[in-house]
């Protein structure tokens, strides 16, 4: 009874724990949405394309030294103040470093992108990194006691700072700089906050490193081979192409990431805690792995594909003419989430179990195989290239994740079918609603859709999205009443709703 107990409030806290982060983190992208429709009207994709070069050298710093310490402190339920101290110490030496790197190299990195006005930003972008590594590290208390109400807050002014600086700026200067000043604005934010949420003062201590590392070595090497994976794309358009297509492809990137793995992903970041606290069970594990990758294949696989079926609607609307190149890597990208939020569901079982090898080796794989076939296909097909190698890398990196997970748990192919087809089956059906709807309604394609009259363009945007919902939601529904109304998802989104109705009857 005692164990039972303990499992359903450790599951009730992981929920709510889940919902906290999924809403907080739609709340964050709900501002950075507004923002970006209000940037992209105000400035020009040259002016995204250069702070999206200068992130990319930025993020690629910050996975080199990136110790990866605040999974370490969560994993171990024991950490002691000098194992926090130690992680801040480390984490304040790392942006002193970057810092170093990003004023002294400035020069280089602007001549490698043929780009000289990213001088000046990497100077502004290493204050950035000393006020980031200052940040206290007591706010991992938040995470570890599934406190993510607190860590919604943490999250959420800075970027409301962000926004407001941001967008103030942009409507002054009509100049990438505002989009460096939000940045500036919004890492002050954080700072005070993180201080003032947190009564823990870190000092400096580096005595207590060993166990961090012997956590995080594996996640750290990982760490530096995922950020090329991830920023591959955006490097080669930069190196072979132009910045206004690397602003272009961010736009696009940035969309279809927030549709997807934007929902499912903090969902997954409160699963790390709570699988933690039971790795030693197997059993309890690979139940509540299962129910996770149902639940997020559910959410987010509809949420991808649909994307890809209104992009130009999408586009036309939200960011007028000058981002038309946009809907194709929009429209690819979202069915490349679409398809990555499978593995995504259970990325945080691996880390939880301590096999942060196993991630690494996964990470080598992919950039052994990416980086000399995606450098090839941009080479060869240009901007549609980047985009469709993205794709192909990712339905590779799902198979072999997937194929670890049921090396490590026992959940298998067929099983995962088995808790996900309905959700997949839905998918299908409202794909062929809405090409349907798109051949009745003879909506334009993405060429034309610039020329077409606005009006036309928003009823068909509500009419496939209506349409295309309602189907997914219905078929979802049909499935499972032929399967006897198993226990998955639906289950628990008509008991989550169902006190509302009531209500509201």
């Amino acid at each position: 009874m005692a164990e039972q107990h303990a499992e359903l409030s450790l599951t009730r806290r992981v929920a709510i724990g889940a919902t906290w982060l999924v809403a907080g983190r739609w709340s964050i992208r709900l501002i950075g949405l507004a923002s970006m429709v209000v940037l992209a009207r105000l400035l020009t994709p040259e002016d995204f394309g250069i702070v999206a070069l200068a992130s990319l050298i930025v993020a690629v710093l910050d996975g080199l030294t990136d110790f990866r310490f605040g999974q370490a402190l969560v994993h171990y339920q024991d950490a002691t103040n000098d194992e926090y101290n130690t992680a801040w110490t480390f984490n304040l030496i790392r942006g002193v470093v970057v810092a170093a790197v990003l004023v002294g190299g400035a020069w280089l990195f602007a001549a490698i992108f043929g780009e000289p006005r990213l001088v000046e930003v990497f100077w502004v972008l290493g204050l950035i990194a000393i006020l980031d590594s200052l940040q206290n590290i007591g706010t991992i208390t938040f995470v570890k006691q599934i406190r993510f109400d607190r860590d919604f807050r943490l999250g959420l002014w800075p970027k409301i700072g962000t926004f407001v600086v941001t967008v103030a700026l942009a409507f002054l200067w009509r100049s990438y700089w505002a989009l460096i000043a939000g940045l500036v604005a919004g890492s002050v934010v954080r700072l005070a906050l993180s201080y003032l949420m947190q009564p823990y003062r870190p000092r400096l201590y580096i005595a207590a490193w060993r166990r961090l590392f012997a956590f995080s070595s594996w996640l750290m090497a990982g760490e530096v081979l995922a950020l090329v994976n991830q920023r591959l794309e955006q490097f080669l358009i930069g190196g072979f192409l132009t910045p206004a297509l690397v602003g272009i492809y961010n736009l696009a990137y940035e969309l279809a990431e927030m549709a997807t793995v934007e929902l499912v992903g903090p969902a997954g970041r409160a699963l790390f805690p709570g699988f933690a606290q039971i790795a030693d069970d197997k059993a309890r594990l690979r139940q509540a792995c299962e129910k996770s990758i149902q639940f997020m294949v559910a959410i987010g696989t509809p949420l991808g594909l649909g994307l890809a079926l209104v992009a130009p609607e999408f586009i036309r609307i939200v960011f007028g003419p000058k981002w038309i190149q946009a809907i194709m890597p929009l429209r690819v990208l979202s069915i490349m989430f679409s398809i990555a939020v499978l593995a995504t569901a259970s990325s945080s079982l691996l880390p939880a179990m301590g096999r942060t090898r196993d991630i690494f080796v996964i990470t080598l794989t992919q950039f052994v195989v990416r980086v000399p076939v995606t450098a090839l296909v941009i080479w060869q097909f240009g901007f549609a290239g980047a985009a469709w190698s993205r794709l192909a890398s990712a339905l590779s990196w799902v198979i072999h994740y997937m194929w670890v997970v049921r090396r490590a748990l026992g959940v298998s192919f067929r099983r995962i079918l088995f808790i996900t087809w309905r959700s997949y089956a839905a998918a299908a059906i409202m794909i062929i609603v809405v090409l349907l709807v798109d051949i009745a309604l003879h909506a334009p394609n993405a060429l034309d859709i610039m020329q077409t009259p606005l009006i036309e363009v928003w009823v068909n945007l509500i009419v496939k999205a209506a349409l295309g919902a309602a189907a997914y939601i219905v078929s979802h529904l049909l499935f499972w009443q032929l399967q006897g109304r198993s226990d998955g998802p639906e289950r628990l989104i008509i008991l989550a709703i169902r006190p509302r109705l009531r209500f509201l009857a």
